[in-house]
């Protein structure tokens, strides 16, 4: 009875003071005391405030109650005592968050049309189309990934085979290529031997097949002396049957006997022009080892046509002749020569030197300088370095003396150097080959050098920066291994002195030059 007093008094307390009461899921703490048999018991209950309050100020922690401490409710003699007190609870925190769910609620609303929109345009029937579309193109393209995949090993394994064949291929044709080039030499030479045979039987008044045809059938030979008829008629009959001077192919020398050389190139003499006929670069020739007097042209620094001229007096009035030889390869530069029949030159844009036969009209022989370091502007057939423009010096230049037939060239050495080097290589003049130990290094590199000659066995060097002047600044000997510095003065026999050919003819001993499209003579003066 005295427990329930206890609480009865704490709960009239409780409302007296106004403190809010607290229900039993509430964070309260209380204590009780006991003195002697008796027990106290103490019950605080504290309730939630009105929203009203909670927005009193801002300091919403001024409404949580204070720890309370509550008298006992009982008799002076009681020693009951109970203490309620608060702590860790905010009762307006529920409150003001759902003021605050309360604010926002016309955003939601704002927001909930948009969602409807956007719920709307996702479900429509573009947007479905899209994604299958979508799919199916997903779907075709994995297709395509899977089918290129099988291709392309495919075509790996097909074009690894390609490969394979071709370079079966090409040794098969460079075995026929080099089969057929020996083969091309033999049957030039033997139609070169008959060529002889035939001029000889014709000499001798008869042909071997008539001869042969006698033989056989046991009747004596035709004697044009037993016949009754005129001399006068054999002669003609004989004169028929013989061929053209130049498509008979004699068998001349390859060299010239060094004895015949006439010595020491002392000085250069004055020029004489022959003839004004063509471009500013170009050059004319003759062969050393013919018998006529027939000058070839080959006009400009490029280009597939050998002209023809009877003589120097055609030359001069500017008359080639009917027979204009069109190259089977074009040619570059100015650096050619004729020997023993063959138009000598370097094939435009390669390392290839063509041997052309003037008889046959036909390439007669090839080879491959695979060391030749040509120039950047020989390299391209187009643009500003197109290989078209003098620069100086030729990337080839064949010389014939008295020695035989030689060719100049830069050297790379196969790669195993930077800069190139000046070399001279005497050449077999049927094969294109380099003789034995027929090989000089000079040393020099370009662009130290210019136009080049030799004469017996010994290579002059003009300079580059020296050609509008003239002036011979190199010579190496091939007999005795020597170089020198001549500086041999090179006379300037037109007003400009642009020369881009020079060229040695055992047979005048002069050197014939192209000035400015003139065609000049150059005498040379030898010292015993």
């Amino acid at each position: 009875m005295q427990r329930i007093l206890s609480i009865v008094q704490c709960a009239l307390l409780t409302l007296a003071l106004g403190v809010p009461s607290v229900t039993s899921t509430d964070s309260v703490s209380g204590s009780s005391m006991f003195a002697g048999d008796g027990d106290c018991t103490c019950r605080c209950i504290l309730r939630r405030p009105e929203l009203e309050k909670c927005r009193l100020g801002n300091n919403t922690a001024a409404l949580i109650p204070k720890p309370l401490s509550f008298n006992p409710l009982s008799t002076a003699k009681s020693k009951c005592q109970c203490q309620c007190e608060i702590s860790g609870y905010n009762p307006c925190d529920a409150e003001m968050k759902l003021e605050k769910l309360r604010n926002r609620t016309p955003d939601v609303e704002k927001i909930e049309p948009i969602v409807s929109m956007l719920h709307q345009a996702l479900t429509s029937a573009d947007i479905r189309r899209l994604s299958s579309n979508t799919n199916r193109a997903t779907t075709h393209i994995k297709t395509l990934e899977q089918a290129l995949l099988s291709n392309f090993t495919a075509e790996r394994v097909f074009m690894k085979k390609i490969y394979t064949s071709l370079s079966q291929t090409a040794m098969l044709y460079q075995n026929f290529t080099e089969a057929l080039r020996l083969l091309s030499r033999e049957l030039y030479k033997l139609n070169s031997h008959l060529r002889v045979y035939r001029d000889m039987t014709i000499q001798q008044g008869h042909k071997p097949q008539d001869n042969m045809t006698s033989e056989q059938n046991g009747s004596v030979p035709y004697d044009a002396s037993q016949s009754n008829i005129p001399n006068r008629e054999n002669k003609e009959e004989v004169n028929t049957v013989s061929p053209r001077e130049e498509d008979v192919e004699v068998e001349l020398s390859n060299t010239v006997p060094e004895d015949s050389c006439a010595g020491t190139l002392m000085a250069v003499k004055t020029p004489r022009a022959f003839g004004q006929f063509g471009r500013k670069e170009g050059a004319w020739l003759r062969d050393p080892l013919s018998r006529d007097g027939t000058l070839y042209l080959a006009d400009y620094i490029f280009g597939s046509e050998l002209l023809e001229f009877s003589d120097n007096e055609a030359l001069a009035q500017g008359r080639p002749s009917s027979r204009v030889h069109m190259l089977p390869c074009s040619y570059s530069g100015t650096g050619h020569t004729v020997y023993n029949g063959s138009f000598y030159y370097l094939k435009a844009f390669t390392r290839t030197l063509i041997r052309y036969s003037l008889s046959h009209r036909a390439t007669a022989a090839w080879g491959l300088l695979e060391d030749l370091s040509l120039a950047a502007q020989s390299l391209s057939k187009f643009g500003s370095g197109s290989g078209r423009s003098w620069q100086g010096y030729n990337d080839v230049t064949f010389a014939s003396d008295e020695t035989g037939l030689w060719v100049v060239y830069p050297s790379n050495h196969f790669g195993t150097i930077v800069d190139d080097e000046l070399v001279l290589v005497q050449l077999d003049p049927e094969e294109l080959t380099p003789r034995k130990d027929s090989l000089w290094k000079m040393g020099l590199s370009r662009p130290q050098y210019g136009l080049s000659f030799v004469i017996c066995g010994v290579l002059y060097v003009m300079d580059k920066d020296s050609i509008a002047r003239g002036a011979i600044s190199f010579a190496f000997d091939t007999h005795s291994n020597s170089q020198t510095v001549p500086a041999l003065p090179f006379p300037a026999g037109t007003t400009s002195s642009y020369l881009t050919q020079l060229s040695y003819s055992p047979l005048e001993r002069q050197l014939y030059g192209w000035d400015n499209g003139v065609q000049v003579k150059y005498p040379l003066h030898f010292a015993v």
